[in-house]
Order: C-alpha cells, then sequence, then structure tokens
C-alpha cells in the first residue's frame, strides 16, 4: 500500500526491522538477535547474540570461508593423513613414494621419469604427448606389430595391409580397400574400388570410389566417384561423378561435377552437369548441358547453350538456348538462337569508344556523348531519358497551343510546346490573388500587417521573445484537459519530441515524455515531475498535505527537518 515512508540520509539514525545488502558491510552493527543477508562477503545467517558480544556462523552458512595463509596446522586436524595405495602420506608433507598400486587411471596427462614395471608386461593405454625423443626401451621398428605396408606383387611396389594389389613395377597403394595399381611407378592413395591399368603408367588416383585410369601415361584422377580416364596422356580429373576423359586425349582438364565429358586435347570443363567439349583448346566452365564443338571457343555458364564446329573463336558468357554457328562471335544474354559472323549480342553493353554498324538496336538504355551521324541522316527512336539541357541540333522551340486567355490570369508552362492562364493565379496589376496554398521557400518580407484568419504554425523560429508574463495554453477548453511544450527531435511522426506537460484529465500531474506526438490529442506521462511540499508538522501524519499532492515520488518537508516520500 503507497503511504508516507522516511527517508534515512547519511548521519542520521535508523530504526530497521531488517536489512538485505548486495556487498561487504563494514563499521558495527548492534542489536540484540540481529539478522544479517548479504550476497558478498557472506551467504546465510550472522546471528548475533547482545548479552555476550559473541556472533554465531550457522550452519552452511558461509560458502567459502577465508582463512590467512599457514595458519591451519596439522593438530587442528580431525584427519591428518592421506590413504593411496597401501601408503600414508602426511598432509604438508614434502613429498612421498607410492606403494601398493595395481592400477593408475587418471583423465589428465601421467608424467614421470619410469613408466611401465622392469619386466615389459606393463601396458599404456590412451594418447602420448610430446616428440618421444627420450623415450627408451621400444620394440625395433621393423618389429611385425609396427608395419605398416607390405611389398607388392610389381618389383618396388609398396601396397598398405588391406588396401589392394600394387602390381606394377614401382606401383604404391597407399591405403583404402581393394584397390589396384597395375601400371608402372603408379599410385593409389586410398579410397576405395579404385584402378590404374596395366598401360597407365605414371598415373595417379588420389582417392575416391570405383574411379578408373585404363590407358594413358602421366593422367591423374584427383577423386570423386566412377571418375574414367582412357587413352590419352597428361589429363586430369580432380574429382566429381562419372566424368569421363578419352579418345587420345592430351593435356586436358575436367574439375569436376557430373556426367561431364571432354573428348578434345588442351580442353577443360570447370563444373556443372552434362557438359561436353570436343573440340581442341575449347572449354566450358559450368553450367547444365553445354556443348562446344568449336576450336577456341568457350562456354562461361548458362542452360544447354552450344558453339558448333563452325563456330571458332566464339563465346557465350550465360543465358538459355544460345547458339553460335558462325567464326569469331559472342553472345551475353539470353534467348538468342543464332548469330552471324562477326556480330555480338547483349543484353547490357557500355564502351568508352565509339560503336558502329548500320543497324544498333537495344531494348533498353542507349546513351553516349555523341549520337548519329555527322550529317544528320541518322535516325533515334524511342523514349528519352534526362532533361535535354545539353542537346544541341535541335530546331528552335515554339509555342504551339494557348488555352484560357482570361484577363488577368498569369500564364504557366503545361509542355514544350503549350502554355495556359492559371485561374487560380490572377494579377490585375495592384493585387496578387492566390486561390489555394501557396508555399514560399525564401523570405517574406510584409512592409504592412499580416493578417490571419486561420491558425498561424510557427515550424521554423530560432529564437521566440514574448513580453507576456504568463502564457496561457487550453484556453479554449471548458474544462481539465492536457497541455504542455513540446520541443520537436524529429521529423518522423508529426515532428516527435521531447514534451513538458500537464496531465488534467487522468492523474492530474507535471509530467514529461521523450517520444511525443504533438498532433496527439491526449497526452499521459511518461515520467513524473516530483513537487516538495513545506510541511506543518514533524510527519505528515501531524500535518497532512493536500490531497493533489499525495502522489508517489511526492517529497514532505517536515519541521524538523526530516524528509519523506511517498512510495509504495
Amino acid at each position: 500500500m503507497a503511504e508516507w515512508k522516511k527517508v534515512v540520509v547519511s548521519g542520521s539514525s535508523a530504526v530497521l526491522a531488517g536489512l538485505t545488502v548486495d556487498a561487504t558491510i563494514s563499521g558495527d552493527i548492534g542489536g540484540n538477535a540481529a539478522t544479517v543477508t548479504t550476497n558478498a562477503a557472506l551467504t546465510g545467517d550472522v546471528t548475533s547474540d547482545g548479552s555476550s558480544n559473541a556472533t554465531t556462523i550457522a550452519n552452511d552458512a558461509v560458502t567459502t570461508a577465508k582463512i590467512l595463509d599457514a595458519n591451519v596446522t596439522n593438530a587442528k586436524l580431525l584427519h591428518d593423513g592421506l590413504m593411496i595405495g597401501s601408503t600414508d602420506i602426511s598432509l604438508g608433507a614434502t613429498g612421498s613414494s607410492l606403494a601398493g598400486l595395481t592400477d593408475v587411471t587418471a583423465t589428465g596427462r601421467v608424467a614421470a621419469a619410469n613408466i611401465g614395471s622392469s619386466d615389459g608386461t606393463s601396458t599404456l593405454t590412451g594418447s602420448f604427448a610430446g616428440d618421444g625423443s627420450a623415450l627408451t626401451g621400444l620394440p625395433d621398428a621393423t618389429d611385425a606389430k609396427f608395419l605398416v605396408y607390405t611389398t607388392g606383387s610389381g618389383t618396388d611396389s609398396r601396397q598398405s595391409v588391406g588396401s589392394g594389389n600394387a602390381s606394377g613395377n614401382g606401383s604404391v597403394v597407399s591405403g583404402g580397400k581393394t584397390n589396384t595399381a597395375l601400371g608402372n611407378c603408379s599410385t593409389v592413395a586410398g579410397g576405395k574400388g579404385n584402378c590404374i591399368g596395366t598401360n597407365a603408367c605414371h598415373s595417379t588416383v588420389g582417392g575416391g570410389t570405383n574411379n578408373k585410369v585404363i590407358d594413358g601415361n602421366s593422367n591423374t584422377i584427383g577423386g570423386g566417384c566412377g571418375n574414367f580416364v582412357w587413352n590419352g596422356e597428361m589429363n586430369t580429373v580432380s574429382g566429381g561423378y562419372n566424368n569421363t576423359i578419352c579418345n587420345n586425349v592430351y593435356y586436358s582438364n575436367l574439375a569436376g561435377g557430373y556426367n561431364n565429358k571432354v573428348t578434345g586435347n588442351y580442353a577443360t570443363i570447370a563444373g556443372g552437369i552434362n557438359n561436353c567439349v570436343s573440340a581442341t583448346n575449347a572449354g566450358v566452365l559450368s553450367g547444365d548441358t553445354n556443348i562446344n564443338a568449336g576450336q577456341k571457343s568457350v562456354i562461361a555458364g548458362g542452360c544447354t547453350n552450344s558453339i558448333t564446329s563452325a563456330g571458332s573463336n566464339g563465346g557465350i558468357l550465360g543465358g538459355v538456348n544460345n547458339t553460335v554457328n558462325s567464326s569469331k562471335s559472342f553472345i551475353v544474354g539470353s534467348g538468342i538462337s543464332t548469330t552471324v559472323a562477326n556480330h555480338t549480342h547483349v543484353s547490357n553493353l557500355t564502351t568508352a569508344g565509339s560503336i558502329t554498324g548500320s543497324n544498333i538496336c537495344g531494348t533498353g538504355r542507349v546513351q553516349g556523348a555523341t549520337m548519329g551521324d555527322v550529317d544528320g541522316s541518322s535516325t533515334i527512336t524511342g523514349s528519352f531519358v534526362g532533361d535535354g539541357s545539353s542537346l544541341t541540333g535541335l530546331p528552335a522551340a515554339a509555342i504551339e497551343t494557348y488555352t484560357g486567355g482570361t484577363s488577368g490570369r498569369i500564364i504557366t508552362a503545361v509542355d514544350g510546346t503549350s502554355v495556359e492562364g492559371e485561374a487560380n493565379l490572377t494579377f490585375d496589376g495592384s493585387t496578387l490573388a492566390v486561390t489555394g496554398n501557396a508555399t514560399i521557400s525564401q523570405d517574406l518580407t510584409i512592409a504592412r500587417n499580416l493578417i490571419v484568419q486561420g491558425t498561424a504554425s510557427f515550424e521554423s523560429t530560432e529564437n521566440l521573445l514574448i513580453k507576456d508574463r504568463f502564457i496561457g495554453l487550453a484556453s479554449g477548453s471548458a474544462g481539465a484537459s492536457d497541455g504542455g511544450i513540446v520541443v520537436e527531435q524529429s521529423n518522423v511522426g508529426g515532428g516527435k519530441g521531447a514534451v513538458f506537460a500537464f496531465d488534467g484529465l487522468s492523474t492530474g500531474r507535471w509530467g514529461v515524455d521523450l517520444d511525443f506526438n504533438p498532433t496527439a490529442s491526449a497526452y499521459t506521462p511518461a515520467a513524473f515531475m516530483s513537487n516538495v511540499v513545506i510541511g506543518g508538522g514533524a510527519s505528515p501524519a501531524a500535518s497532512a498535505p493536500a490531497t493533489a499532492y499525495v502522489k508517489a515520488g511526492n517529497i514532505y518537508a517536515a519541521t524538523d527537518e526530516s524528509l519523506w516520500i511517498y512510495s509504495a
């Protein structure tokens, strides 16, 4: 329940029923059977007996007791030793040896000069920390327990245990399962079911599953699944799935993707799906079902694009269903089915130089510093963007249409060739009449009186000097109402700002709000002004203040200089 409560200030005496603090209490605490609860130095009950000046700490009241260093002796302990195995270690001893232990288990690190029994029957499990340079007593590295590789069926070949078969001379199968290296000096690094054929010397399969190098020297498959290199040399399939390089191909590269195929020398497919390159020095960078059969041509991406055998030196950057079937042609965009020789089709083109040709067509914007032939025979069709202020060579402007020709009307432009007399803007030589709203962006000087028949609003006044001592707000109200002063802080929401106002409709108090819309018809304070009542007695009970001031946060200054605050 809200009531007047006495304020305790520094230097004054306070009688409290209880005290709860969040930090260490310094000084004396008096009283009989006083209870102090603190969340810092102590937790629990600290009881003071006033008759004997003794302090008792209840059981479990203190979670951590602080004792000066080196002030607890063994004599103060109920148990002064620690039994480990069959060894009794006295607390405070500088060191002891352990005996009677059959197993030692640790989740951390075990460090010692010697670990293990002298007969070598000890077993150590877990991870090992360090470089092992100081370890002694280890078995010889040729012991069968430490061998990782065995000799393959080929001369000077090696294969890891259980990895597969290294039958080619100088071949290696270093890991994985059911891998086969039949070619001389070939390597299968890992994976499963990978194979290098008898005639695929100096080739490598890095890993993956069911990858095969059947015929051709110095070929590489990096990994993936089901990739295939046949009858070529120095080709590379980096990975992916079911990709193929075949048909006596040399120096080609297939980076990855799915179902891609290279049958041309020096060709490249970077990725994508179902792409095919059959021409020399051609490439498909990515995309879906692109076909490149043109010499020295490139398809950068897109879907079902094609450069045919006649499309040498052509290019397609992207789009859908594009086709280049003539030499030295280039496409950027989509939906273009064919081109003619030495032409370019683009969706957007920007150049710092000149673009010449019999026809230039575009569905977007064509812009330039100079457009058209010098003899003026060029034709430009379409819409025009801009104000035309920099255009030259145009015919002189002319007024072709004039409407509303009544005396006194002021003429305004309708468009480039038409004007009209404004019915709402007239001047008879002495009076300027404006029917409608008027906006003046510069200073307005009035030599005589300014008569405002409606509402005058001042939106941009730096300083306002008023000689009247009192300002009446809400003067048209017939009863209680809200009103105040707003200092605008933003142009959002009708000019929101900080308000100092009186809430006459609900609380009857002065208050503030830092986010108030001045166009609102009502006001609810976000915070209230505290009023100080100079009381006529030693307490509000002795001399009650007016009811209007019995509100939360108000202060009562008593005659004995004590302070009271009204709160719940």
